[in-house]
Order: structure tokens, then sequence, then C-alpha cells
């Protein structure tokens, strides 16, 4: 009798999986990248839960962002990605809130393999309409091999916490990594224009450069950090 259930009930559960894939309207169930160690990011790709693969990368980084796990990295490809979106009423490009490494300078055509930001320049770019990368939750993230460009943040508040008027490229409240990282025509009205590291901050390479602060109110026009500062090459 154990078998006999057993067996409809194979059955049954047979049916039910074909019915999922065959049946107009529904979609399978796609496993998620997040967790797997790297997400991607092209211009191509498109933006799907479960993208990041290889052959299926995400097209924008801030989804790749929200479906990373902790300690994930998002493998960007050459190319501009633009536009900002508001998160938990702050308006940015990449809203990061778990530990994180973004590194651009890879081609699909590669696989993903090599990352290479001069032969393949990967940008950030805010548009003027807000701040490119704010680093929430006081968590540690690594930026490597990207161009972070046009954030812009205005207002007079302090630069105590998310809500200030600072780092119009990267704003990071722990723990930041940045390596060859260029760094350009940012604005922040009080900290900052460029970048403002709250915590320990590493700079190695890259390029900082036509970067502001407002007049009379502003300082550390390209970088503004507190804590640990170490800065190399």
């Amino acid at each position: 009798m154990k078998n006999v259930v057993s067996a409809g009930l194979l059955g049954f559960g047979w049916v039910i999986a074909a019915l999922w894939f065959l049946a107009p309207g529904l979609t399978p169930v796609v496993s998620a990248q997040g967790g797997t160690g790297s997400l991607r990011v092209a211009p191509t790709g498109t933006d799907f839960n479960g993208c990041g693969s290889i052959a299926s990368p995400c097209q924008t980084v801030q989804f790749a962002v929200d479906q990373a796990t902790p300690g994930d990295e998002i493998l960007i490809a050459a190319g501009t990605y633009s536009g900002v979106q508001v998160r938990n009423g702050l308006t940015q490009t990449v809203y990061i809130s778990k530990p994180l490494t973004l590194r651009g300078g890879y081609t699909p055509a590669d696989g993903f393999t090599i990352s290479d930001p001069v032969a393949n320049p990967t940008i950030l770019d805010a548009q003027l309409a807000g701040r490119v990368i704010l680093i929430s939750d006081t968590v540690a993230a690594t930026v490597e091999n990207l161009t972070v460009t046009r954030g812009s943040v205005n207002g007079l508040n302090l630069c105590t916490n998310l809500t200030g008027n600072c780092g119009g490229g990267i704003l990071a409240t722990g723990p930041l990594s940045l390596t060859n990282v260029v760094v350009t025509s940012n604005f922040a009205e009080r900290f900052g224009g460029g970048v403002a590291g709250l915590t320990t901050t590493v700079v190695s390479g890259g390029r900082f450069e036509n970067n502001a602060t407002g007049s009379g109110f502003g300082n550390g026009g390209g970088l503004y950090t507190e804590g640990t500062t170490d800065l190399r090459n």
C-alpha cells in the first residue's frame, strides 16, 4: 500500500511540475546568483530575479546589488550606468547596505575574466541628480576600477549621518577601500565633493579631479575623511 501511495504522489508531482513549466503565463523558478560569490552586470543584460551569471548578466548595478548576499562581488562590464533612484529618502545611483565589492573593467566577450579599466572603461554617472554611491549601515565596501562622476548633493547639513550633504561622488559610513577609482566632476555642499569616508578610508591609485564643495561652507573638495586614512600611490 505504501508503494502504491508513493508512486501516486510521485506521479502527481511530475504532473504539477509539467504544468508549471508548460502552462501559459507561468515562469519556471530561476535560482538566484546571490551567494555564488560573483554577480555580473552589462549594458546588454536584463534585470530579472536570478540574473548575474556569465550568460545572463543583470542590466543595472543596483539590481545586482539588491540580489547579492554579503561578501559578494559585483563584476561590471564596460559602459555608462546612469540615473538615480530613491532609497530610504536618499537619492543615488547605487545604494549599498551590505558588505560588497564593486569592480569595473570587464567585458562579456571574455566571460568577465579580466578587469581592465583602460580597455573597458566602466562609468557610474549620477547626472547631477544625486549622489553616485551611498554605503550605509557602517558596512565595509570595496570599489575598484570604476569612474565615479557627476554626483551632486546640496544643502548645509553637517556630515554627521546619511542626511548630511557630503560625499557627492561617494559617501561611506563604514570602512571604504578605493582602488584605481577615477573620481571626477562631483559636488557636495559641505564636505567631500568627491568622496567622504566617515570611518576608515584606504585609497590606492586612481585619480581625483574637478570635484568641489560649496563656497564658504565646504571642506575637502576632493576627499574628506574621518578616522584612519591611508593614501597609496
